[in-house]
């Protein structure tokens, strides 16, 4: 009986593990994102395993033009590429603008329709050079 309880606790701890760097993974791409595009409320979430979201919540971004909007959206989208290690499993990265009230309790939320980029859209990922070694 021991010897059938150690491939199966065996598999358990590696998709534990797994599980663990898609977490982490993920955390390093929302606290990427916030740096670099100088943004607070930020959420990164994986979809069905194919497609990443991120979420600009009250930003000031959302009020905007469309245009600027999709070019903020796109840049978003073009940082996930370059910065998730993960990419290559995703289908599909969506933007999306929501915007959050309230006020006595009562809290509304509105989403705008999401900017959807096709990882085959988003061109090749870009690798930033290595520094020279000594």
């Amino acid at each position: 009986m021991s010897v059938r309880i150690v491939p199966v606790a065996l598999a358990f701890a590696v998709l534990a593990s797994t599980a663990c760097l898609g977490i982490r993974d993920l955390a390093a791409l929302q606290q990427g994102l916030s740096a670099s595009l100088h943004r607070t409320n930020i959420t990164v979430r994986v979809n069905e395993g194919t497609t990443l979201e991120v979420q600009f919540t009250n930003d000031a971004a959302a009020p905007l033009p469309d245009s600027a909007r999709a070019a903020f959206a796109r840049s978003a989208a073009e940082f996930v590429r370059d910065n998730y290690p993960s990419y290559w499993h995703l289908d599909r990265v969506d933007v999306v603008f929501t915007t959050v009230t309230g006020s006595a309790g009562v809290t509304v939320t509105q989403s705008d329709p999401p900017y959807r980029f096709a990882t085959r859209d988003l061109g090749v990922r870009v690798v930033p050079p290595r520094a020279p070694t000594p």
